[in-house]
């Protein structure tokens, strides 16, 4: 009976140290492996990857990981941040969420003591190129009397490029212009893409830059008057109609204009008319100042 109850101490005694052995050598794996062995933290390592032709990350639950690693301490000592990177392979993923496991570039001699996080989720969307006509919008409200004659943009349509789910979101690409601070010739416009509400799009790819060339006018109304050199007898009365016209120009132009005289014109000619009738005549336009439109370009005369 004392060498069963013997044996069986002794077996017991054997299992306590092979569980103790087993519970060493786990806590050995989660620490340095010896006195001689040290650890350090890269903190804030960016996450690169790499897809196939045709796709782009549009989302990832984080852009860096703090990676902590072991080994001997002459070569922890030399590992500096450049020989540390995660870059996500993710060839073959199709659109959609995925999650995907870190694995760091490492230097050889040393382990991962530790990686937080772990894994990311990613998203990955179709890669898309599209062509769209660039817009011309005003940051200032325009004046009402500013006239835009005319615009000329150069490239006039750009290539937005990016996710899809982005590009589908762009309404238009424009240009913003400011009549009180640029001139009528502008190089390297950035062109920027807008939703539906104006607002503009990050994340979009525009490779040009846009010329602007722009013919910006003035206008205002002045008072027609007959030309000086035509005589009209003094029981005669003349009207001009309309009175009045609308001139266009450079603003320091326009200013000094006051009024327009009429073209010489026949007064026999004029009298010669039946009641209501009028005659046509031409307004004369200095130079640098053109009529609003055509109907400026003459007015009627005809005897009271």
């Amino acid at each position: 009976m004392k060498k069963i109850k013997l044996s069986e101490n002794l077996v017991l005694r054997l299992l306590s140290i092979a569980l103790a052995l087993t519970l060493w050598l786990y806590v050995q794996g989660q620490q340095p492996q010896s006195i001689y062995e040290g650890i350090q933290t890269f903190r804030n390592v960016e996450i690169e990857w790499v897809t196939d032709s045709g796709y782009i990350v549009t989302a990832i639950t984080s852009r860096q990981a703090d990676i902590t690693l072991a080994g001997s301490i002459d070569t922890i000592n030399l590992i500096s941040s450049q020989d540390v990177g995660i870059t996500l392979d993710l060839t073959g993923y199709s659109k959609g969420k995925h999650t995907v496991q870190l694995e760091p570039r490492l230097p050889a001699g040393v382990r991962i003591f530790n990686i937080a996080p772990q894994r990311v989720d990613v998203v990955l969307d179709n890669w898309v190129e599209r062509e769209k006509e660039v817009v011309v919008e005003f940051s200032e409200d325009l004046p009402e009397n500013v006239i835009v004659e005319e615009i000329t943009l150069d490239p006039s349509y750009v290539t937005v490029s990016g996710a899809e789910e982005l590009i589908n979101d762009v309404e238009r690409v424009i240009v913003e212009y400011n009549y009180l601070e640029m001139s009528d010739q502008v190089v390297g416009l950035e062109v920027k893409a807008v939703n539906s509400s104006g607002v503009t799009l990050p994340n979009v790819n525009i490779d040009d830059f846009v010329n602007l060339s722009i013919v910006i006018n003035y206008y205002k109304s002045v008072q027609v008057e007959l030309n000086e050199n035509v005589e009209v007898p003094e029981d005669v009365s003349i009207r001009i109609i309309p009175n009045t016209a609308t001139i266009k120009g450079q603003q320091s132009d326009i200013d000094e204009i006051e009024f327009l005289y009429t073209e010489e014109f026949s007064v026999e000619e004029l009298l010669e008319l039946e009641n209501e009738d009028t005659l046509q005549v031409s307004l004369i336009y200095p130079d640098n100042i053109e009529p609003y439109s055509e109907q400026h370009e003459t007015v009627n005369i005809r005897v009271d």
